[in-house]
């Protein structure tokens, strides 16, 4: 059944809180499903990326959703469960795991309880390789391959616009914006959005958690479009540790992506006096609980 993005809420805005002197921009409090506490900008792209593509994938891919993820990434929570929501299913290509490893995996567990089926063929787990083993699992025309770095090209409103919809409740006098980065894709849409909303924060900085450079990917989306940021590869923690940052008297950022960018933030940005924002892209830290 295809739902309106009203009816999952994408187009509600998600407010800006101020807890010690900083400014949050709540994106983790989108939280469509009752069911699950998925939340952030990815679910947002997951479901539009779906909605706008719910008659391609009902009539020429046989309902059929396939995504390569990684085990320790929630990406394959949040295809699984939007694909049922639409009524589809979703095979997730998974790499370097057994199904012992999975029946331990909290994150993995979940996606399977919304209908995800597993293909755990590659003995590696990176990108080129998993969509390798997408590629060979045959007529690629019969499913419809959820990766946002493809998606953003082919469906930039989904991916882009989403969360540069996003942006404009920012106020327009900021001294620094702290952004949080893993694909950059999240970040590219977000300078999307302070170009289209005519908001320029004094400084726009991207801390990226782990990995490779992704600047390429920021210089896509951006196009011929032009606005200064500052981009930091931050290399003190391996993606794979998780550290816990509490941001007010309850609540913790999550434990992968927003706790390290803020951590990076408080001791290397100079926020003393400062007028600053800190986006919240989403919190992953829910669902990585053990079942």
């Amino acid at each position: 059944m295809k739902k309106s993005c009203e009816e999952l809420n994408v187009f509600d805005i998600t407010p800006i809180e101020e807890y010690r002197g900083i400014l949050y921009k709540r994106d983790d409090l989108f939280m469509p499903f009752k069911d699950v506490p998925l939340s952030g900008g990815k679910v947002r792209q997951a479901i539009t990326l779906i909605h706008n593509n719910y008659e391609h994938i009902r009539d020429e891919c046989n309902g059929m959703i396939v995504s390569a993820t990684s085990v320790n990434s929630p990406q394959g929570i949040i295809i699984a469960k939007t694909a049922q929501e639409f009524g589809f299913k979703s095979l997730l290509v998974l790499g370097n795991t057994n199904v012992n490893s999975l029946k331990s995996n909290p994150l993995i567990r979940r996606a399977t309880k919304f209908g995800a089926r597993v293909d755990i063929k590659c003995t590696q787990g990176y990108e080129s390789t998993l969509m390798a083993r997408i590629y060979s699992l045959g007529d690629t025309r019969k499913f419809y391959i959820v990766k946002f770095g493809i998606n953003l090209e082919t469906n930039p409103e989904a991916i882009v616009d989403s969360i540069a919809y996003q942006v404009q409740n920012i106020p327009k006098d900021l001294d620094i914006l702290v952004v949080p980065v893993g694909s950059a894709i999240t970040f590219g849409g977000i300078l999307k959005g302070l170009i289209k909303y005519d908001i320029r924060p004094k400084r726009v900085v991207g801390v990226q958690i782990a990995g490779y450079d992704r600047e390429d990917v920021i210089r896509k989306i951006l196009g011929d479009d032009d606005i200064e940021y500052e981009f930091y590869l931050d290399k003190s923690y391996a993606y794979s540790r998780h550290i816990k940052v509490k941001f007010n008297d309850t609540e913790y950022l999550d434990c992968v992506y927003e706790s390290k960018a803020f951590d990076y933030m408080m001791k290397n940005i100079e926020i003393q006096d400062k007028k600053v924002l800190f986006w919240i892209v989403g919190n992953s830290s829910f669902v990585r609980e053990p079942i």
